[in-house]
């Protein structure tokens, strides 16, 4: 479910990253809550003249208590590590996967748009879809058309393949508006990214500085010219549609840098490759 205008909560999430800061989220509120309503309480007791909930002592005539400095020392220092221990799990789990990638996408920011950089080793993804017994899946996929035209490339000479394709944002001159069209959000290339696998993602800028941030997914990563920053994205969520943009002022047209991304099963995937592969090789024919 995308973002919907006036939600009070996050939007759904995409990847274990995204997955981890809802709950982070939820857990950090939860305790904000808790240490609101004891604040409150005890200032509701404290700071009227004399507190009847206590005896009717007089809170204003105690200049020193040292069990009293203690304590609202240590419970501090104490909920600073309870509330700090679960950010640094998530942001070393964010930061350190040593898993396999499937693939490995390149972002490239411009003034004011993106592009990405698909690297596909194309034996490996086939012998990964085999493992799985994927391609029993694929016979029922898309037009009669298309796959025997497809059945006709040879695939065997296809190694490492570059796909590669510019991202804009779609504005509201190339078209009627349907009802429910998200108006400089939308684009038209998405990213593509495969469903239940672990993907790695490198994000650089070609001109000034960018920040590329997808919600859902729990990426927001600096495009510096010069320098390249990587996210690891695991447990992709198949079916799931994520929107972000640029969170870093670019240019006059910064609000034309949005991004989007979907996230397909790997059958689709797989698909969306070869066909992919198959233009390029039927254009070079």
């Amino acid at each position: 479910m995308p973002v919907i205008y006036g939600q009070m909560g996050l939007c759904d999430w995409g990847s274990s990253n995204g997955l981890g800061l809802v709950f982070l989220h939820d857990y950090l509120m939860c305790m904000c809550f808790m240490i609101m309503s004891v604040v409150g309480s005890v200032l509701f007791l404290i700071v009227p003249k004399v507190s009847y909930f206590c005896g009717g002592i007089h809170f204003r005539n105690v200049y020193r208590n040292n069990w009293l400095e203690f304590w609202w020392t240590i419970i501090p220092i104490f909920l600073i590590i309870i509330m700090g221990y679960p950010s640094f799990v998530q942001l070393y789990a964010m930061g350190m996967n040593d898993k396999p990638k499937l693939i490995t996408v390149k972002v490239t920011g411009h003034q004011w748009y993106w592009s990405y950089e698909y690297l596909i080793n194309f034996p490996n993804l086939v012998s990964f879809a085999e493992e799985l017994g994927l391609f029993n899946n694929l016979d029922g996929k898309g037009s009669s058309d298309e796959n025997n035209s497809m059945s006709d490339v040879n695939f065997d000479v296809v190694s490492d393949w570059l796909i590669s394709y510019d991202s804009y944002t779609i504005s509201a001159t190339e078209g009627p508006l349907d009802s429910g069209f998200r108006y400089g959000q939308y684009v038209d290339y998405p990213m593509v990214l495969p469903g239940d696998s672990d993907v790695e993602v490198k994000v650089t800028s070609a001109d000034v500085i960018h920040c590329w941030t997808i919600h859902g997914l729990g990426v927001k990563m600096d495009a510096v010219p010069g320098r390249v920053n990587t996210s690891h994205l695991s447990d992709l969520r198949p079916g799931f549609s994520g929107w972000g943009g640029c969170s870093e002022m670019c240019g006059v047209n910064h609000w034309q840098m949005s991004a989007e991304v979907e996230v397909l099963s790997i059958e689709d995937f797989i698909l969306w490759v070869m066909t992919w592969i198959y233009s390029d090789l039927k254009d070079e024919a």
